[in-house]
């Protein structure tokens, strides 16, 4: 949850170095008395002052952002409410709607969908269109100036589907980004949960690309592994044998049934291959079976299955015995 705030005080931030530049780009204009059209053709003098006052704004929300003294929806709101009302008068110094300089609207929109909840963002919306319809009233009460109530509200339709693609696109957003933490939770469970089976194999368990780099391992293949060694990169660095026989396994796909020795180890190992292909990579998981082991168990096994065909054949001559011997004590 700390990490998901941390990530929205970023974007507010982000959105307020976007301010930041907007508004000094603006009382640029009016520090070195550039004329650029349109902005203030209709009232230089508000233009200029609001550019300053949008400027001092952007600089003190920059300030409190930083500083974070403030919780995250005051200022988020802020920031939006700021921008609306200046942009709008910035607009209606500009000369109304047909100069253009309304579309700027569209980030501070675009931003309360990112930043704050869904209905907040299509009020900002409708007081922005709201504003700009009633800008175009007064430029046609005061100045007489053809009415473009048409391109008002067309702007106005525009930030609405604006607030609506963004809260769909941040809804989205935040759905793929919390299965993308549960999914990556999962897989960190599933490594400890490997890496924990993989220690308590006594088994030697190898994981290792298509160039025989070493990616996994567990303990048991290190104790069989040359203690020399200060670490076990290749398969080369455990056995070149093994990387023969796996460098074989490759090209043809079948097991082989050779037994290698591997370092200074006293015991004989037979290696098996199995593939794990995955969508974008190739690896391949060794295990190194101890022959020792399996000639203990396969001799282990003949011994048992000697012992149960001792007992069938005790048996088989008992019950024959038995009934010799009660035979003789009815004759005596």
């Amino acid at each position: 949850m700390h990490a998901e705030n941390q990530h929205q005080w970023r974007l507010l931030s982000f959105f307020n170095n976007y301010r930041i530049v907007l508004s000094s780009f603006f009382s640029c204009l009016f520090i070195f008395s550039i004329k650029l059209e349109p902005f203030g053709q209709l009232y230089s003098e508000l233009f200029n002052g609001i550019s300053l006052i949008y400027l001092l704004i952007s600089i003190l929300l920059n300030f409190l952002i930083n500083k974070q003294h403030f919780p995250f929806s005051v200022l988020a709101n802020t920031s939006i409410v700021s921008d609306i009302f200046v942009l709008i008068l910035l607009t209606h110094a500009s000369g109304g709607v047909s100069s253009g300089v309304g579309l700027l609207l569209i980030i501070p929109i675009a931003g309360s969908g990112i930043l704050l909840a869904d209905l907040i963002t299509y009020f900002y919306a409708a007081l922005a269109s709201l504003l700009l319809l009633f800008d175009q009233f007064y430029l046609f009460l005061v100045f007489h100036f053809h009415p473009a109530y048409s391109q008002a509200g067309i702007l106005g339709m525009i930030l609405f589907s604006t607030a609506l693609l963004i809260n769909y696109l941040s809804t989205r957003l935040q759905f793929t980004q919390a299965l993308a933490i549960k999914i990556g939770d999962d897989l960190d469970k599933m490594e400890v949960l490997t890496r924990f089976i993989m220690k308590r194999l006594n088994t030697p368990v190898i994981l290792v690309d298509n160039m025989g780099m070493i990616l996994l391992k567990n303990e048991a293949t290190d104790q069989i592994a040359n203690q020399a060694k200060k670490g076990l990169h290749t398969l080369g660095d455990i056995s070149p044998q093994l990387n023969l026989l796996f460098q074989k396994w490759l090209k043809s796909g079948v097991q082989c049934n050779e037994i290698i020795l591997i370092s200074n180890s006293q015991s004989e190992y037979q290696p098996t291959f199995h593939a794990l292909k995955g969508k974008h990579n190739y690896e391949t998981i060794i295990f190194l079976e101890d022959n020792s082991r399996i000639r203990q168990m396969a001799q282990q096994q003949k011994l048992a299955s000697l012992g149960r065909l001792t007992a069938s054949i005790a048996h088989e001559i008992r019950n024959p015995l038995s009934a010799i011997s009660h035979a003789g004590e009815l004759l005596g």
